[in-house]
């Protein structure tokens, strides 16, 4: 098996079908969440910190990414509207 390659924000954001930005928001709000309340999961760190372009471990990220909350309102098939 191959080892994971190290991605860029970039990278993630691709990975993820998101912008670059959804990547660096989520970063910083799971970084303020963890410094409120010390029990909440740290967001993962990059792998040569202080680098212009930081690199995280896919694997790390796949995991905060699975976890981290959702924003917006769900959707809810019984008061979806369809057309005839």
């Amino acid at each position: 098996m191959a080892d994971s390659v190290p991605l860029t924000r970039a990278a993630l954001a691709r990975r993820y079908g998101v912008d670059r930005s959804a990547i660096t928001r989520a970063l910083g709000q799971a970084a303020d969440a963890h410094a409120a309340d010390p029990s909440r999961p740290a967001p993962p760190q990059p792998l040569n910190p202080g680098e212009p372009t930081e690199l995280f471990d896919p694997d790390a990220f796949d995991a905060f990414w699975a976890g981290r909350p959702r924003r917006g309102r769900p959707t809810n098939p019984v008061n979806k509207k369809t057309t005839p």
